[in-house]
């Protein structure tokens, strides 16, 4: 048989559906399910063969059958979908129906204009109730007490011991434990009260995380700035989990958290309040994800892209009820939420993250339990050790930026998916970097993937540079001009290329700036000429250099130069008219300061220094 399924109403949703309510009704329907008319199929299934009257076919809806209370709550829901002064013929139970007043009892509640409380009824009867005194009534006694613990932040601490009580297979109850229960028992009848939801107002999520458990605090904010909780939740850590890094557990405390008041958060706008400062800036919508970010983060970034909030930083003395949840935490586990698929199948303790920091140290040449046990010794890291251990921010202890970043994993620290590598193991790192004789460049690459300390980069130049067998194989220098240029441009307009066009012009500058000492030109004419290479000799030049033919390059400045002038002439619309004007405006803004040298190409050896303004 095929179960018909409809959802049931949570039960804060009936509470949201009051809210703004000044009168409030109770109505309790007689034999509601006989109300429903069973076709004849399905009566011959519902046939019941008793001792007394035989074999009896049920024509209404009967008690017991799967399908009944799906049909039966959807056809409520046709019934009173908003519908008024329409009669459906549903017949009431005179005794027991409330009509217009001002609170009402409901689902354990006391529900009134604006505030929830626990049901007066149910109040009393925790009060009145004798000590447990067998395993079942201490079980009825912590389901009562986890149906309210959404008004009591710390329910769990003052319940550990009855807890524990349940484990043993002698049921005793010691003096501690009679403590533990009046304790309980005066903390469930407190005047504890909860505001209801208002979709109109700010709302506000609060989370954290401590060594063993995780807290949160749902919360309105109101129009004179002041907050009133909505709901508490607090859940207990497993063994796996407790052993995450402290940015970790926040970060889980806000996923699991937007899980467990999913159905208020989705599609709406709401405040994440953290008291990690580095979650801002992982998890602001505002803001992309770091590229070097461990998988675990990635995955709640992923999830947490779905809703639509800001996030806030504040201090822990500013977020003390959501520390104080999770210092407290209840019963309750991750697995009782929905939450992301955290461990893929296997054993629920094997960390995903952590199979993959191990395989990360296996690729090095030491083992991890010898990077874990030098780690503890390094005076520096080691006090870093301790902090993440006793579940500090790094931040807030004084350190900065990357160390502030650091997490504590597998027993080592690692900075974003990199081993930490402590200072007596580096050598032996650098060697294992430097063992193929790759260079600099490409041990940095290599090492940004496995291996981080302050520094490395320095370490890893040096080690290439202080390599004997590297220094014997490297390839010769880079050839460099033994003159220092100026980056000194000279134009002059011609009407000829002539020889005898071309000595005139390099007489007026070597009357200018001096006689050169080289001279270097293409394979033209008029410089291969008899006239030109007389004139050379005349002026005192020393060495006259020809290009290789069709080999430009050979003078690439002289033809880069020759380019840029053209290109510049002709973006400024140049004529024959306006020729030396352009070339003039542009000798005069390229002869400035040069980007290769920083200071202006005008100081000209030999001469004065030129005004560039």
């Amino acid at each position: 048989m095929i179960v018909d399924e409809h959802p049931i109403p949570r039960v804060e949703t009936i509470f949201n559906l009051m809210k703004g309510a000044t009168l409030f009704c109770h109505l309790d329907i007689t034999d509601a399910y006989a109300h429903l008319t069973i076709d004849e199929e399905f009566r011959k299934i519902l046939t019941l063969n008793t001792t007394t009257h035989g074999l009896i076919r049920p024509t209404r809806a009967v008690y017991g059958a799967a399908n009944i209370p799906a049909i039966w709550q959807r056809r409520m829901e046709t019934v009173l979908r908003g519908l008024t002064n329409v009669q459906s013929v549903l017949k009431l139970n005179r005794s027991k129906y409330v009509f217009a007043v001002p609170s009402l009892e409901c689902l354990g509640h006391r529900i009134d204009k604006e505030l929830l409380h626990k049901s007066t009824k149910h109040i009393e009867a925790i009060s009145n109730a004798p000590r447990p005194s067998t395993p079942e009534e201490l079980q009825l006694f912590l389901g009562k007490a986890t149906y309210y613990s959404a008004f009591i932040p710390n329910l769990s601490s003052r319940t550990k011991l009855l807890r524990d009580m349940l484990k043993t297979s002698n049921f005793e109850c010691s003096v501690q434990a009679d403590e533990a229960y009046r304790d309980a028992q005066q903390t469930l009848i407190s005047p504890q009260v909860l505001m209801q939801y208002d979709p109109s107002l700010p709302l506000l999520l609060a989370t954290d995380a401590s060594k063993t458990g995780l807290g949160a605090v749902l919360s309105h904010r109101l129009s004179n700035g002041t907050k009133r909780p909505i709901a508490y939740a607090s859940c207990s850590l497993s063994k796996t989990e407790q052993r995450y890094p402290i940015i970790d557990k926040d970060a889980l405390a806000i996923v699991w958290a937007t899980k467990k008041f999913f159905h208020y958060l989705y599609a709406r706008k709401f405040t994440l309040i953290t008291d990690h400062k580095p979650l801002t800036q992982i998890f602001s919508p505002e803001k992309s994800l770091p590229t070097l970010c461990i998988s675990r983060m990635a995955n709640y970034a992923d999830y947490l892209s779905h809703f639509n909030f800001t996030i806030e930083y504040k201090t822990t003395s500013q977020n003390a009820n959501a520390d104080y949840c999770s210092r407290i935490p209840s019963i309750s586990t991750l697995s009782d939420v929905n939450s992301l698929s955290l461990h893929k199948g296997g054993n629920p303790e094997e960390d995903e993250f952590e199979n993959f920091v191990l395989h990360q140290i296996q690729q090095l040449p030491v083992r991890a339990e010898h990077i874990a046990q030098e780690t503890r010794k390094d005076l520096h890291l080691g006090k870093i050790i301790q902090e993440l251990e006793m579940g500090r921010n790094l931040e807030n202890a004084g350190y900065k930026a990357p160390e502030a970043k650091y997490t504590l994993v597998a027993n080592c620290l690692l900075f974003e998916h990199r081993v930490v590598i402590p200072t007596i193991l580096r050598p032996a790192i650098l060697n294992d970097l430097h063992v193929a004789h790759i260079g600099m460049v490409k041990m940095k690459s290599l090492a940004r993937s496995y291996v981080y300390w302050l520094g490395i980069d320095v370490d890893i130049e040096q080690t290439a540079k202080s390599c004997p067998e590297c220094a014997r194989q490297a390839a010769a220098p880079p050839k460099f001009s033994s003159h220092h240029w100026d980056k000194w441009v000279e134009v002059k307009v011609t009407q000829t290329t002539r020889a005898s066009a071309i000595i005139d012009i390099l007489d007026g500058l070597f009357a200018t700036f001096g006689t050169p000492v080289t001279v270097v030109s293409d394979n033209g004419t008029q410089f291969t000429s008899t006239e030109f290479k007389s004139f050379l000799q005349r002026s005192g030049v020393k060495v006259h250099k020809l290009t290789a033919p069709y080999h430009s390059s050979t003078n690439g400045q002289a033809e880069r130069y020759v380019q840029t002038i053209k290109r510049s002439l002709k973006a400024m619309n140049t004529t024959s008219a306006n020729l030396q004007s352009n070339l003039n405006q542009f000798l005069q803004q390229y002869r400035k300061a040069h980007r290769n040298r920083g200071v202006s190409s005008k100081t000209v050896p030999g001469s004065k220094y030129m005004n560039t303004t």
